[in-house]
């Protein structure tokens, strides 16, 4: 969590909004919490630095998720093409 919210420079505040934003999009797409949580802990700072907002990053890495199946490496890709 510290990671995306530093990535996407935010403070702690705001932390229980990304984490109602993370759920939200757990609980209507095919992707859990963990694993949303494990692609913004590899890509939030490079996304953010690219332009991507938390809920561009969300969408994506649940799309990509989808298909591959691998947080881990959904993340990894995000950050490298970030």
């Amino acid at each position: 969590m510290i990671s995306t919210l530093q990535g996407f420079h935010f403070d702690a505040s705001q932390a229980e909004e990304v984490v109602d934003i993370l759920n939200q999009v757990a609980n209507t797409q095919p992707v859990t919490a963990a694993d949303l949580g494990e692609i913004l802990t590899r890509s939030s700072a490079a996304m953010s630095a690219a332009g991507n907002t938390l809920e561009e990053t969300l969408a994506l890495g649940a799309a990509a998720n989808a298909v591959i199946q691998d947080a881990d490496v959904v993340g990894k890709v995000y950050a490298d093409a970030a």
